[in-house]
């Protein structure tokens, strides 16, 4: 087979995050085009690209060397050839850890991105200081947006972001806030009582008027979430000209979406929205 007759090439978009590795398999070729109308996606262009194998792994600040094993038999048993590989970290030291993964597998290293590789105007004081992953989820917004619609994405991680792209599709900034699981291992190590609070269990079901010590813990981190993150759409949105598209993706947004649509701007839940925009980006940097 010539090499202009050949399958394009597999992606593997790995996104580092605080406290998570998530890889995306994407299949050769170009960009997702929508395979359902519009309305029923309830967005305004092509869908995302949506991975068709994904992986996590909970790191914390480093990877040990079953966690790279871990990762390193899901890519032996997802590509048979070395795939294109695209890279967005918020954690230099993990980031360096899966170079080993590569190395033995003997691929080259995965393209790490950076804020300059993004076809996104960035409108803050230091555009080099923002978490690429704010910056990509700004670019699947763009993906997504009607043109002239401006953007609210809300991201429900180890941190919590809600951030604004402008109508003529620029990051202008947001805010950052403790996420559910943050806020519970503060709470837990900064008193002298309160329990490290499993908050796997969270969702809507939560009463908001706790029985016991974990009850309160449980309605203060859930509704306190939702009520901070809906707070902040309202006050950016008051900057908007127009009614901006609401986003929310992260582990926590399926049992945030519907609480925030509550408070009058319809929210979309949008899973992988980094991996997505990495792939978007590395479709560019051919």
């Amino acid at each position: 087979m010539s090499e202009s007759s050949a399958a394009p090439a597999e992606v593997l978009a790995i996104d580092v995050g605080s406290s998570c590795v998530k890889l995306g398999r994407f299949a050769g070729g170009g960009s997702c085009p929508s395979d359902k109308p519009a309305s029923a996606l309830l967005i305004a262009a092509p869908k995302l690209p949506e991975p068709t194998e994904s992986f996590a792994l909970a790191h914390g600040r480093d990877l040990s060397r079953t966690a790279l094993a871990d990762m390193e038999g899901w890519i032996g048993e997802n590509f048979a050839a070395e795939p294109r590989c695209f890279l967005a970290s918020v954690q230099p030291v993990v980031a360096v850890g899966l170079a080993q993964v590569f190395q033995k597998l003997i691929w080259s290293a995965p393209r790490q991105l950076t804020w300059e590789d993004l076809p996104l105007e960035v409108r803050v004081e230091e555009p080099s200081r923002v978490g690429i992953d704010r910056l990509l989820n700004a670019v699947a917004a763009n993906r997504l947006r009607d043109p002239e619609q401006p953007a609210i994405v809300v991201d429900l991680g180890t941190a919590g972001t809600v951030d604004l792209v402008s109508a003529d599709g620029a990051f202008e900034g947001g805010s950052i806030l403790p996420g559910m699981w943050l806020a519970g291992q503060a709470l837990h190590s900064g008193t002298s009582s309160l329990p490290d609070f499993d908050v796997a269990a969270l969702n809507e079901s939560v009463a908001a008027v706790g029985k016991n010590t974990d009850g309160a813990i449980a309605a203060g981190l859930f509704w306190g979430t939702v009520g901070a993150v809906g707070e902040l759409i309202e006050r950016i949105s008051r900057q908007c000209q127009s009614a901006p598209l609401l986003l929310v993706t992260g582990g926590a947004a399926p049992h945030v979406v519907k609480h925030l649509s509550a408070r009058g701007v319809p929210a979309r839940h949008v899973p992988h929205m980094v991996l997505s925009a990495i792939r978007l980006v590395g479709d560019q940097l051919r």
